[in-house]
């Protein structure tokens, strides 16, 4: 019958799935320091298996699509271990934020207004009404979340939004960066682990360079 084929709408699906991804970072980052390094770790594998089976499946077998996957998969894994090590949950919550809040936002506002296609030879859905909505409203944010995850000054709200509005700028540039890859394999989403969004990489392409620029930017501000 065709009532027993009856599938939730994509975007309650994408809101469920959401939800329980959340759920399960909020409970790692509640249960402690192992547990967070232990979900760094499999988000990390699971990147692999998914980009190994791009190569598969694309028929790319030359070093360099090995090499960009080393990098995909491992540094911004690593980044991400090195910023929560370092800084503590608060920092890596408030890079959370600010990645998730740019897509999402992106995505609504280019779905309500948008227009004018940002790289439509690269991702043809992506607009630039999209774009600068998300670059407006995401490093707000993240930087009210910084200062109340991260105890982040309230004197230094200007520099954490500076800083925010950059990474929001490489969060974009990193989706855009992941659709070419997608696009060079000849695939739609990088795999099919996460109902109503994909794959693995698929939600975790904002980190690639985010989370190293704030790793190791931080690290050396630190330092010196």
């Amino acid at each position: 019958m065709a009532g027993n084929n009856r599938r939730l709408p994509p975007f309650v699906t994408r809101v469920l799935s959401a939800t329980v991804l959340l759920g399960i970072v909020g409970l790692a980052f509640w249960l402690g320091y192992w547990w967070v390094v232990g979900l760094i770790a499999v988000f990390s594998g699971l990147c692999c298996w998914e980009w190994r089976r791009l190569l598969k499946r694309g028929g790319h077998q030359r070093l360099t699509w090995w090499v960009v996957g080393v990098y995909v998969c491992i540094v911004p894994a690593w980044a991400l271990y090195v910023l929560y090590d370092t800084f503590g949950v608060g920092a890596v919550l408030s890079l959370m934020i600010l990645v998730w809040s740019t897509d999402s936002i992106a995505y609504l506002v280019g779905k309500a207004i948008g227009r004018h296609k940002l790289c439509p030879a690269i991702s043809p859905k992506k607009t630039w009404e999209g774009s600068l909505g998300a670059l407006l409203l995401a490093p707000l944010a993240a930087t009210w979340a910084s200062i109340g995850l991260w105890e982040i000054p309230h004197e230094n709200w200007l520099a954490s939004l500076s800083v925010f509005v950059l990474l929001c700028i490489l969060s974009q540039l990193g989706d855009l960066f992941e659709s070419d890859v997608k696009r060079q394999f000849g695939v739609k989403d990088t795999g099919s682990l996460i109902p109503g969004h994909g794959g693995v990489l698929d939600r975790v392409d904002g980190f690639i360079f985010t989370a190293p620029v704030a790793a190791f930017g931080g690290v050396f501000l630190w330092l010196f």
